[in-house]
């Protein structure tokens, strides 16, 4: 299909370590449609935040991308490298084409000033058209639309908001230049359960809104089911399954997207019988050979130790496993 806005492409990044390169995302493909939203999943250190702020152009020093591409399609029709873009280049597309909200919303805004010069620096910075006047007729109306008070938000400093204050002043932030691609990392992480479900009904009243793409970095599988349409996992720096959410809930097919769901806590299961995926991640700076998850994998065999699977394509979704679930037949 070509109405991808965001496409990696056998993408591969290592971090600098004393022991040596550790190959955070090793030869990851996957690509994000036009309006829609593609939740990334996996353990801590799988390599989805790595992936995502790749785009956007901040990994750390001790990063390096050692091959592949991130695509975007500009609203021209366009098709741009954000890896090999200049800096200047890429600054003009960020916030306008593409934002990057952070789970940390209180390092988002500067604590010695008042909210309002926040928006005015950020659209100024991109547009140096649009007045004052204007920008701040458009935060009143976005933050109305996140359910705050503009008059006491704006003129208010960061630490006289709650986290949830904050989460929402920087959801109506990202979209003051009208974004057509918003990256999340963990964006419920340290709310409340009821702050939380604010937080995703505002992003999916937004996405309906504006139209936007989105990419969100989660743990919770709650708030997958709520929000993508698409769900990618990711084992050991690598895209190990990709299904539209539906049929990741009711069928997963790579062993190790079967574990996570397993794995979720129901009031009906005896704290006995809680399951949790056996074994521990692989050395990504040393890895075995073969497919990193067959140490973990009650399906693997001589096969999956020795030879890496490619992916396969069905339907919609796709996976790299010798041995995948069984497909479940209640999905109709």
């Amino acid at each position: 299909m070509d109405n991808w806005i965001l496409r990696f492409d056998d993408v591969s990044i290592s971090y600098r370590t004393k022991r040596g390169s550790l190959h955070a995302v090793s030869h990851a493909s996957l690509d994000v449609m036009e309006g829609e939203s593609v939740a990334l999943i996996g353990e801590s250190g799988c390599g989805k935040t790595t992936l995502a702020t790749s785009v956007v152009g901040i990994l750390p020093l001790a990063a390096r991308i050692d091959s592949g591409r991130a695509l975007y399609r500009k609203s021209d029709g366009d098709v741009v490298d954000m890896y090999a873009l200049a800096r200047n280049e890429k600054r003009l597309l960020l916030w306008k084409d593409v934002v990057m909200m952070f789970q940390a919303s209180q390092s988002s805004f500067n604590p010695v000033r008042r909210i309002f010069t926040t928006f005015v620096d950020t659209v100024k910075a991109h547009d140096p058209s649009k007045n004052d006047e204007w920008i701040l007729s458009r935060s009143r109306e976005l933050l109305k639309m996140v359910m705050l008070d503009p008059d006491k938000i704006l003129y208010s400093y960061p630490h006289e908001l709650s986290g949830g204050m904050k989460q929402r002043t920087l959801l109506a932030l990202t979209m003051i230049l009208e974004p057509r691609l918003l990256i999340l990392d963990e964006p419920t992480t340290a709310l409340d359960l009821i702050t939380q479900e604010k937080i995703l009904r505002l992003l999916n009243d937004m996405r309906r809104t504006f139209g936007f793409s989105m990419v969100f970095i989660t743990h919770d599988l709650s708030i997958v089911s709520e929000l993508a349409d698409r769900v990618v996992t990711m084992y050991a720096g690598k895209v190990v399954e990709s299904a539209p959410v539906r049929d990741f809930f009711l069928s997963p097919r790579h062993p190790y997207s079967d574990g996570l769901l397993r794995a979720i806590p129901r009031l009906s299961t005896p704290s006995d019988e809680l399951y949790s995926i056996p074994g521990t991640t692989p050395d990504l700076v040393a890895p075995p050979a073969g497919c990193l998850f067959a140490p973990r994998c009650g399906r693997a065999d001589e096969r999956c130790g020795r030879q890496e699977p490619e992916s396969e394509s069905c339907g919609g979704r796709a996976w790299a496993c010798f041995h995948p679930v069984e497909e479940k037949n209640a999905i109709d």
